[in-house]
């Protein structure tokens, strides 16, 4: 994966100055650093809050989706989300937005995977989630758009992989992408998360606690979204999370499903954020496991027989 834009130099002296200048009443607090991904760093701040900090230039108008909107879906969601409580803009000292967040305690499920049970948890937040988006919403060219414009990048990854040993899979996953490219496409325009994989869900004694990194929030196609459902959850725990999602058309679920191949395929050419060259052999693992339930037989929620390829 090629580097988006250099990354900012981000220390603790920095925040300090930033928390002086637009956040005054929370600039005495203790902070450490907890993790960079991609677009953000993430610092605690004392005991109950987070500092989410923009790294790049071309990710500074995803984080300001974050800061309009999350407050104002966050209150009809059934899970925690991060809405700031401080949303600052640029300044004299940083150029792009950060803001100040709820911290939530748990384990991403890259390292806490959910407990069966939590699947219709995840039909019911993503039940709410997807309700129609106002015109102003923002859309995103690589989330909620039709499965076409992923093709290119589907091509590239199945044509010449980043991983050797994964050829099986590999075409097994381009099957599934190319039976939900050709089912009907959505026409809805819903609220989606957008990125919602293991490692941006939160939890705690097996339950979800929070789902975060919302910088992709964007309104489209929903079955966008969908694919949470094979990152998080293998196919015999799936009935639950459709009777609490409600019925979809078979088309919507090749969607999703095509979605989470898309995911998946992308997992397995991941560089580190500080490091792009490098594989990310844990996202490899993770997309690995992944497609493997992608492309285990199964049918469409509702449909009786034997089940798909």
């Amino acid at each position: 994966m090629s580097d988006p834009g250099a990354p900012a130099e981000i220390d603790e002296a920095l925040l300090r100055r930033l928390l002086h200048d637009q956040a005054p009443h929370l600039a005495g607090l203790p902070l450490a650093p907890v993790s960079n991904g991609w677009d953000n760093v993430i610092w605690r701040l004392g005991d109950a809050l987070a500092l989410r900090i923009t790294r790049r230039a071309v990710s500074g108008s995803l984080h300001a989706n974050e800061q309009r909107w999350l407050p104002i879906l966050a209150p009809h969601l059934p899970v925690p989300v991060p809405a700031p409580v401080v949303a600052a803009g640029p300044s004299e000292h940083f150029p792009w937005p950060w803001s100040v967040a709820p911290w939530y305690d748990g384990n991403t499920a890259e390292h806490a995977p959910l407990d069966r049970a939590e699947a219709p948890a995840l039909g019911r937040f993503l039940a709410a989630l997807h309700v129609p988006a106002p015109a102003d919403a923002p859309s995103n060219p690589f989330r909620g758009v039709p499965l076409g414009h992923r093709q290119s990048s589907v091509t590239e990854w199945t044509e010449h992989p980043a991983t050797t040993g994964d050829r099986a899979l590999i075409t097994a996953a381009r099957a599934v992408f190319d039976r939900g490219l050709a089912a009907e496409p959505g026409s809805e325009r819903l609220w989606l998360h957008g990125d919602l994989h293991p490692r941006n869900v939160l939890v705690r004694d097996g339950r979800i606690a929070a789902v975060l990194d919302w910088g992709d929030m964007a309104a489209g196609d929903a079955a966008t979204d969908l694919a949470a459902l094979w990152w998080l959850f293998d196919p015999d725990a799936h009935s639950g999370f459709w009777h609490a999602y409600g019925q979809v058309s078979a088309a919507t679920w090749h969607r999703g499903r095509a979605w989470a191949a898309v995911f998946g395929l992308s997992f397995l050419n991941f560089g580190l954020s500080n490091d792009p060259g490098t594989a990310d052999t844990r996202a490899q693992d993770l997309a690995r496991a992944q497609l493997g339930r992608v492309v285990a037989p199964q049918r469409p929620p509702g449909i009786q027989g034997q089940p798909a390829s």
